[in-house]
């Protein structure tokens, strides 16, 4: 159910690292991580799904209900501007926020898991 949304989130995350890379040092990354990156089996993935959900229970429904009217339904900024009865901007404010509070959790959910 997560596998498409968690590859969007993926997607995403590589993008914006990517526009980052010029406002920002980049930082190395140990070749054993990659390696134990590409090391990963299904099992992993199931690990992965669970740390999601995980770290989405964390979050305010709020920002849960905007990430999913965004990435699972597909909805637009616009879309979500008016099913929340808010201004787009906000809306977009308020999805980036919640990316945020995603990202915080499930680093949080992966170090408790280690």
């Amino acid at each position: 159910m997560y596998d498409s949304w968690l590859q969007r989130v993926s997607v995403n995350a590589s993008r914006i690292m990517i526009r980052a890379r010029s406002r920002r040092r980049i930082r190395e990354i140990q070749s054993s991580r990659v390696v134990a990156l590409g090391e990963r089996a299904a099992d992993s993935l199931r690990d992965d799904a669970a740390i999601l959900d995980a770290a989405l229970a964390t979050l305010p429904v709020e920002q849960r209900a905007i990430l999913v009217l965004h990435h699972l339904e597909g909805r637009s900024l616009a879309e979500l501007a008016t099913i929340l009865d808010i201004p787009e901007g906000t809306a977009k404010s308020r999805l980036f926020a919640a990316r945020r509070a995603l990202a915080a959790a499930i680093t949080a959910a992966e170090e408790r898991d280690r």
